[in-house]
């Protein structure tokens, strides 16, 4: 279904698939919002369940020969927390801005839109839910905490510190690697899916 108003064009898109012969041909500005049906996803070996569906706003314009792309998606996930193993859940958001070829000679500038992963076998249509996909894994945290001051698990008796506290006795710690431990413990990630940056 395809619905004017004034200039812009907004589209109802089957499986979040568009065609760039359309693209080509119609140009303008285009506006969809839709959610993405993902279960869960993968990431560095790391589990992220999806408790609800990221969407994604994103605004289109095309000149017969370049594509831009513009817009935001934002998702809630749960994965296990660095410290205590509970379950945390976390919000990612980012925004959006790309800008492609779709149609002419090659451009110093511009990456040709064949060459973004992002098509089809039949190289004309354009999938915007791999697309989205792909930008929440590039925002997915390495580390992720429960809160910001957990305390985690008891490297003795496994007590989840959070809940209670143990009976086993301090272990003697050198001074001089108390501080060491201090800073080993609280790298990385904060309360509600902040966390340590990866590089993908």
């Amino acid at each position: 279904m395809t619905v004017f108003r004034g200039l812009c064009i907004i589209y109802e898109v089957i499986g979040m698939l568009l065609s760039l012969s359309e693209l080509r041909d119609r140009k303008g500005e285009r506006s969809l919002a839709f959610s993405v049906s993902l279960e869960s996803l993968e990431v560095l070996g790391n589990d992220y369940e999806v408790k609800e569906y990221p969407l994604a706003t994103l605004s289109l314009s095309s000149d017969g020969r370049s594509l831009s792309l513009r817009g935001k998606v934002s998702g809630v996930f749960s994965t296990e927390c660095a410290r205590c193993l509970s379950v945390a859940d976390f919000t990612v958001s980012t925004e959006l801005s790309d800008e492609w070829l779709i149609s002419g000679e090659g451009s110093e500038e511009l990456e040709d839109i064949s060459e973004s992963g992002f098509l089809l076998d039949d190289g004309d249509t354009l999938d915007l839910a791999e697309y989205v996909k792909q930008a929440l894994v590039e925002e997915i945290p390495l580390r992720v905490l429960c809160q910001s001051n957990c305390r985690g698990l008891c490297p003795n008796c496994g007590v989840n510190l959070n809940e209670r506290d143990c009976v086993c006795a301090e272990p003697d710690v050198d001074p001089r690697l108390a501080v060491l431990g201090r800073l080993l413990h609280n790298k990385g990630g904060v309360e509600n899916g902040g966390s340590e940056k990866k590089n993908i």
